[in-house]
């Protein structure tokens, strides 16, 4: 049996609407995020580090032949029962620091060119080249003229054929290549310090990014009964 006392129940609460996360429309679609950050000035690429690196590929062969031919001279040259330890332990430690240089060097320079390739990649550009493995190519190629030039002139007496082939080497690289190296370098430095040494990507046409409006264009070459079908579909 029903008493007499009731229990009012209450009413269920009402539904909250449901919420978008707010956007600002003064920063354009929300899909352009990633493009707008492709936009933004990254300022000047760091330091390449090609100079370094072509220093080192120098020094690290000049060090052994070097050492290697004036230690075969010294003992050629010397008459028998002469003590030249002295002089060949000389000329070994200047090659162990030539070499040492050549081996620092090719290690610092190759980290910075890895920072230069990590940095290109965060900031989606391409670096350019800067120019300094250059400028040390071409100045190495102009003073390696003045100890190989004796140097060729005195294998004349041993090895004419090799003589000769240092001589016009050694000449060749001096008068022309470095020249030629210490102007492409030079005008690329001066790109790297007016236009920050990098630029965009060109945009990809083989695939289509989340808001934005680059076309995918796809070609396609199909048989046909007398021949080939060339074709070209897109969206755009």
């Amino acid at each position: 049996p029903r008493s007499g006392i009731e229990f009012a129940v209450p009413p269920p609460a009402p539904a909250e609407p449901e919420t978008t996360p707010s956007h600002d429309p003064l920063s354009g679609p929300p899909g352009r995020a990633r493009a707008v950050d492709e936009l933004r000035d990254p300022g000047r690429a760091p330091p390449s580090g090609n100079w370094l690196v072509v220093s080192g590929a120098y020094a690290l062969p000049l060090a052994a032949l070097g050492g290697g031919y004036y230690i075969w001279k010294l003992r050629n040259d010397t008459p028998p029962g002469v003590d030249i330890k002295s002089e060949v332990t000389s000329i070994a430690i200047a090659g162990a620091g030539v070499a040492v240089y050549g081996i620092i060097a090719l290690s610092v320079g190759g980290y910075r060119n890895f920072q230069l390739q990590r940095w290109a990649r965060r900031h989606r550009v391409v670096a350019l080249p800067q120019g300094d493995g250059l400028l040390m190519g071409g100045s190495l190629a102009l003073f390696s003229a003045v100890p190989l030039i004796p140097l060729g002139l005195s294998l004349l007496n041993s090895s004419n054929a090799l003589g000769v082939t240092m001589l016009a080497t050694t000449i060749a690289a001096s008068a022309i290549g470095g020249p030629i190296m210490l102007g492409i370098g030079g005008r690329r430095l001066r790109h790297y310090h007016d236009g920050g040494g990098w630029r965009r990507r060109a945009p990809s046409f083989v695939g289509r990014g989340t808001g934005l409006s680059i076309p995918a264009i796809q070609p396609s070459i199909l048989p046909a009964a007398r021949g080939v079908t060339v074709g070209v579909a897109g969206q755009f």
